[in-house]
């Protein structure tokens, strides 16, 4: 839950993050979209706070000849050969440090001809030994031209997914859809500015960003801990929406009419009466309470709530 702003569109305005399809991107047919549903997420703000459970960190090129079997690294080299062996496609790669080799278990005739020696390419995987020495087993792998940087200047962001929504897949759609959100005019900024800089809490679009993509450097579990600023700014405004749904909730419900109840007390002092046990002072009280809702003309909204063994039955 976030907050919501209820204000009618203007004729001509862009349509807010929370009103945008996410159908509006680029990629994303019928097919991609009710998949997202499934997920809960059905507009831009929705993908916006689809929020990353882990952090992988391809922001350091590691050398292939520092690598050790256990690790899980992100390296760039030449490829230097590919052959399909025993059902599998081997890719071997260097980069003058050491060698490795990527194996591909399913793979398609298009992969097979498009990694051809000579190629650059850049992998994130984690490393196992083999008969040859290291390899990574259907690491995520892109081919680079040679003016390429490998290296991300951020955090890679790693999504709750599912089944046909990949990790590639997300980021695209999350990008796209935080790009329209710093483009745009409008903003879904809706936390009062007040209450921000008391609380000393992040804009949303500063929490945004630090959440979707940390800057270089950035300990991969910093963002993830409650105390992290942007969680603090997420937290907080998720927080308040709850409580004045509530507020709004208990609002109308003050508003309805309902038939007073007040029966006397002659028929409880009986009930009361009939008990093997005397009644304790905070039981007396909360039923004078209950009492007093139930002879007012309107609907009574009530939590009777005490430790075990207390005596709310």
């Amino acid at each position: 839950m976030t907050l919501r702003s209820e204000a009618p569109i203007e004729p001509g305005a862009a349509p807010s993050l929370e009103s945008t399809p996410v159908t509006e991107l680029r990629g994303v047919g019928p097919g991609i979209a009710a998949k997202l549903a499934a997920m809960g997420i059905e507009t831009l703000l929705d993908l916006l706070l689809h929020l990353p459970m882990r952090y992988e960190d391809r922001t350091r090129v590691h050398p292939i000849g520092d690598l050790d079997a256990g690790d899980t690294a992100f390296i760039c080299g030449r490829i230097e050969g590919a052959e399909v062996r025993r059902r599998s496609l081997l890719v071997t790669i260097g980069d003058g440090t050491g060698t490795m080799a990527m194996r591909l278990f399913h793979f398609k005739e298009n992969q097979r001809r498009q990694l051809q020696p000579d190629r650059r390419i850049a992998c994130y995987g984690e490393v196992r030994p083999s008969p040859d020495g290291i390899e990574m087993v259907h690491p995520e792998y892109r081919l680079l031209d040679d003016a390429q940087v490998p290296a991300a200047d951020c955090l890679t962001p790693v999504y709750p997914a599912s089944a046909g929504l990949g990790q590639t897949l997300l980021r695209r759609f999350v990008d796209q859809a935080f790009d329209r959100f710093e483009r745009s005019s409008e903003t879904a900024e809706l936390l009062p500015a007040g209450i921000a800089a008391r609380h000393r809490l992040l804009g949303l679009g500063d929490a945004l960003r630090a959440i979707h993509h940390p800057p270089a450097g950035t300990d991969p579990q910093a963002p993830l801990r409650p105390e992290h600023p942007a969680r603090r700014r997420l937290a907080f405004e998720e927080l308040l929406a709850h409580h004045l749904a509530l507020r709004v909730r208990r609002r109308r419900l003050d508003g309805l009419q309902a038939a007073a109840l007040d029966r006397g007390d002659a028929l409880a002092q009986r009930f009361v009466d009939s008990l093997p046990f005397r009644l304790t002072a905070a039981q007396r009280r909360v039923a004078r309470e209950v009492r007093a809702d139930l002879a007012r003309t309107r609907p009574m909204h009530r939590l009777v709530q005490g430790d075990v063994g207390a005596g709310k039955t």
